[in-house]
């Protein structure tokens, strides 16, 4: 049972930006929307391949990915694409 964030006690800063890689959208609509309620911005995107062009143009602070997708695609795969885009950070 997935409840709302603000029901949790979950409060975002202002402005924090949550990028969510998943494939299966009714999840993905659901955590967005729990995180909404918290007052993230959120942005849901279901292919691998686009994660280092919509992070960088969402501008994101935080990536929750999906490890097992649909098609062969792995979460891992974003990890990887993401490290190459910051090779100093911790993923």
């Amino acid at each position: 049972m997935l409840v709302a964030g603000s029901e949790l006690g979950i409060t975002a800063p202002p402005q924090r930006r949550v990028l969510i890689l998943d494939d299966e959208p009714d999840f993905a609509a659901s955590l967005s929307e729990i995180l909404e309620d918290a007052g993230y911005i959120t942005y849901v995107i279901d292919n691998v391949n686009c994660v280092s062009e919509e992070l960088t143009a969402f501008n994101a602070d935080v990536t929750l990915i999906d490890v097992r997708l649909r098609g062969g695609a792995c979460g891992i795969d974003a990890i990887g694409a993401l490290q190459a885009l910051w090779p100093h950070s911790e993923a």
